[in-house]
C-alpha cells in the first residue's frame, strides 16, 4: 500500500495496492542461472608511502574478546577527489544476478556499485574498489529504494535528474543482470536494458523535493516467472499544474516500453486533494487559483461565470465591499470572499510576503558559505520574519548558521 501526506492540509491519503493477478505457474520452473561474467584481474594495491597506521584494521562484531569497538578501526571507503561528498550507502539487492547482495555508495559526482560479497581491507579508494561507476551528471542521483521492475529476479536501478534545458524531470531505469561497461553514462546505455521516464515541470514541480522509489504496489505478476513486477513511484513535495504530486508507473509497462515513457503512461496519478473553496450560501461559489501557478499571497481574480445563489445583481465580500456581476473584479489578498485561502489564510488576515533563493551553494571545510535573500515589502509594515534554510550535508552538527540582516 502507498500512503501520502498533504503538504498544505492535515490528511494522510491511503492508496490500497491492487489484488495480485491470477496466473498458472509453469509446469517445470526453470531455475535462474547466473549470467557469465568476464574475468577481471584485480587492481594492484597502490603503495601508500609514509608512516604506517593501525587504523582500519577491521571490526569483528561476533568476537567475544572485544567489548569496546572503535569505529576508526572499521574498514572504510573514501572519495577519490576533494568534494565528492560520499554520503548515501544502501543495499540494492542482487544487481548482477550472481545470487549475492550488492551495495551502492553515492556522492556528488558519481554513484558506485560494489558487487557482493564485498571484500574490503583498510581504507579503500571508492573509484578503485567499485565494480561500476555511474555518472551523476548524465544520470543523476540514485532512487531511495531499488527493486525488481521486470520480474526477472534481479534488482533494477533507478536514477533521477532534472533537465534544465528541457524543463523536465528525467528518471533512468537500468535493468539488472546485463553486461555493461564499468563506467556507466547515459550515452553508454542501450535500449535493451535501459528505460527513460520524462515528466514536464508543469506536471511535476521541480521546486519541491523529488523522491523516486521502486516497490510492489500494483500486484501485477509475470505469468512466466511467477514473480511480482515492482512499480516505480515519482513524487514531488509540491503539487504540479494539475494538482498532482506524482505518478506510479507499473513495472510491466516499463518493461514493455523501449521508447520514452511519459505521465500519460502512469498507472496512478497522485492527486491528493482538490482546491475548491467553501463559501457562504449568499455568495458565488468560486474556485481558487491553481496551486501550481499561484500562491496564497497573490491577488485572486474572480470572473462572473457562476450562477448567483441568494441575492442577485451584486457580490459582497467579507469587507462589505460590493462588486457588480458584470466583467471581473480583483480582490486583494486576505480581503476576498468569506472563505479560506490555502495555507490557512482567511478573510481579513494579514498578508504574507515571501522570498527565496533557490541557488545551491557548496559547503567546504573550514570555510564560510553565504546565501542572500532580498525581501521587498511595500510601505512600512511590521511583523515577524521567519527564515528557512535547506541544508544537505553529511554532518549538519558540524555547521553553525548565522542570520544577518
Amino acid at each position: 500500500d502507498l500512503a501520502a501526506a498533504e503538504t498544505l492540509g492535515t490528511k494522510v491519503h491511503l492508496y490500497y495496492g491492487e489484488n495480485p493477478i491470477l496466473y498458472s505457474a509453469p509446469v517445470e520452473a526453470v531455475p535462474d542461472k547466473p549470467l557469465p561474467r568476464k574475468f577481471v584481474f584485480e587492481l594492484a594495491t597502490p603503495n601508500m608511502s609514509g608512516t604506517s597506521s593501525t587504523a582500519h584494521t577491521g571490526i569483528d562484531p561476533s568476537s567475544d574478546t572485544i567489548t569496546d569497538f572503535n569505529m576508526h578501526d572499521a574498514f572504510a571507503i573514501e572519495g577519490s577527489a576533494i568534494g565528492q561528498q560520499l554520503a548515501t550507502a544502501q543495499a540494492i539487492g542482487d544487481f548482477d544476478g550472481d545470487g549475492h547482495e550488492d551495495f551502492l555508495v553515492a556522492g556528488a559526482s558519481a554513484s558506485y556499485i560494489f558487487l557482493g560479497p564485498m571484500d574490503l581491507t583498510g581504507l579503500s579508494n571508492v573509484a578503485v574498489a567499485a565494480d561500476f561507476i555511474i555518472d551523476a551528471a548524465s544520470l543523476g542521483r540514485p532512487a531511495d529504494a531499488m527493486g525488481d521492475i521486470d520480474a526477472d529476479g534481479k534488482t533494477d536501478l533507478a536514477f533521477v535528474r532534472h533537465d534544465d534545458a528541457g524543463n523536465r524531470t528525467v528518471v533512468t531505469v537500468i535493468l539488472g543482470g546485463r553486461v555493461m561497461p564499468r563506467t556507466i553514462t547515459a550515452a553508454s546505455l542501450e535500449a535493451l536494458y535501459a528505460r527513460t521516464i520524462e515528466i514536464e515541470d508543469t506536471l511535476l514541480d521541480e521546486n519541491g523535493e523529488i523522491t523516486v522509489m521502486i516497490g510492489n504496489w500494483s500486484g501485477h505478476v509475470d505469468v512466466q516467472t511467477g514473480r511480482f513486477y515492482n512499480d516505480l513511484m515519482v513524487v514531488s513535495s509540491l503539487p504540479g499544474a494539475t494538482n498532482s504530486y506524482g505518478y506510479v508507473f507499473a513495472g510491466d509497462t516499463i518493461k514493455a516500453r523501449t521508447t520514452t515513457i511519459g505521465s500519460g503512461d502512469a498507472l496512478v496519478d497522485l492527486k491528493l486533494f482538490t482546491t475548491t473553496v467553501n463559501v457562504a450560501t449568499d455568495r458565488i461559489p468560486v474556485r481558487t487559483p491553481d496551486l501550481g501557478t499561484f500562491e496564497s499571497t497573490a491577488k485572486v481574480t474572480i470572473a462572473p461565470v457562476h450562477q448567483a445563489i441568494g441575492s442577485t445583481g451584486a457580490i459582497t465580500d467579507a469587507g462589505q465591499n460590493t462588486y457588480p456581476l458584470t466583467g471581473s473584479s480583483t480582490l486583494a489578498v486576505g480581503n476576498g470572499l468569506n472563505a479560506n485561502y490555502y495555507e490557512g489564510m482567511g478573510a481579513g488576515d494579514a498578508t504574507t510576503f515571501t522570498a527565496s533563493n533557490g541557488s545551491n551553494y557548496g559547503i567546504y571545510d573550514y570555510a564560510q558559505t553565504t546565501s542572500s535573500v532580498a525581501l521587498s515589502v511595500p510601505g512600512n509594515p511590521s511583523g515577524t520574519v521567519t527564515v528557512y534554510v535547506d541544508i544537505k550535508h553529511t554532518y549538519i552538527g558540524d555547521l553553525v548558521i548565522w542570520v544577518v540582516a
